[in-house]
């Protein structure tokens, strides 16, 4: 008779600490693909003045008694730009209001399509008024628009009309600690950035310290204002920020 074999149960140690499983770490960022430019390229824009200029339709006037051109209505998810004169030197001052994700891509895709020859000084972008704390817009940075946007302002195969960018200001739109450290790694080393604003974008504290990095003694040596305020920023995380800003190169606002 053949015995039969024993069987030893397999031994599962007890008390061991068990974690989430990690999800594997982001790919670094880079500049604008060539499938970028290219779904962006009927976008591209020669006259910044012209592209921001309403709409215009024809309208029977009054008792038919011929037309007139008015400026066409806009929908929910239109872009809305206007330019401005920046404080000093070349290019143009640009202002756009976003209201949705689909904005976002559009104000992206047209800067991701122009060149230097239409050279962007400042860019302003907000979102309309929302219903969450501080009024902040239903519009965040976890978009494609957004992710665009970024990869348009990298040092390296960004937007050429984004290469002489001398002030950056982005309100009411959530930004998170992800998305903010991506913007830091775009904007590292840019020789013309001078002033850098996040305002009112739910920023927390990992996310502040990965922007106010590019405004260390090593940091962008051009950045001389940056501005955090309105976010969610705690007292120690103000603490560290302003250990670690140039107060002698940068003015800084956090609260």
């Amino acid at each position: 008779m053949v015995p039969s074999a024993h069987v030893v149960p397999t031994v599962v140690p007890l008390g061991l600490p068990v974690g989430p499983v990690q999800p594997p770490p982001p790919p670094p960022l880079t500049g604008l693909t060539a499938d970028d430019r290219a779904a962006a390229a009927p976008a591209a824009v020669s006259d910044w003045a012209a592209a921001c200029a309403p709409r215009k339709v024809s309208k029977s006037s009054w008792f038919g008694l011929g037309r007139k051109e008015v400026d066409a209505p806009t929908n929910s998810d239109e872009l809305r730009m206007r330019v401005a004169r920046p404080a000093e030197g070349e290019g143009i001052a640009l202002e756009a209001v976003v209201s949705s994700d689909a904005s976002m891509l559009q104000l992206a895709q047209r800067l991701a399509a122009t060149s230097a020859a239409a050279p962007v000084a400042a860019l302003r972008l907000t979102a309309d008024d929302g219903y969450g704390p501080g009024t902040m817009a239903e519009v965040d940075a976890m978009s494609a628009g957004f992710a665009l946007l970024t990869r348009c302002l990298m040092v390296t195969d960004g937007a050429g009309c984004l290469d002489a960018l001398r002030e950056l200001s982005i309100s009411k739109i959530t930004i998170g600690n992800e998305e903010a450290g991506q913007l830091a790694t775009a904007l590292t080393g840019h020789a013309s950035l001078r002033s850098l604003e996040l305002w009112n974008v739910g920023l927390e504290d990992e996310g502040a310290l990965s922007i106010a990095q590019l405004a260390t003694a090593s940091g962008n040596t051009a950045l001389s204002q940056l501005n955090l305020g309105r976010n969610l920023i705690s007292g120690h995380g103000k603490e560290l920020l302003e250990a670690m800003i140039d107060a002698s190169r940068v003015h800084a606002k956090v609260y």
